[in-house]
């Protein structure tokens, strides 16, 4: 028997809940990281930043609770 690379084989091509929770907070964490990198390279003032990261932060709330099975 091989050793498994780094990927985790899906069993029927489905995610598991743990499998779903990992890349749904893989993705979140991607979208916060573009958004910081987005607002620099266009130079978005200070308190317009606060306010893009509190609309981030509802969004990726209401995205977690739309996810819940």
């Amino acid at each position: 028997m091989r050793p498994q690379s780094g990927k985790r084989k899906l069993r029927n091509g489905v995610l598991d809940k743990r499998d779903s929770r990992n890349a749904l907070d893989s993705f979140l964490a991607l979208d916060r990281a573009l958004v910081e990198l987005f607002m620099h390279f266009y130079d978005v003032p200070g308190r317009e930043r606060s306010v893009l990261r509190v609309q981030n932060r509802r969004l990726h709330r209401a995205v977690r609770r739309a996810n819940v099975t």
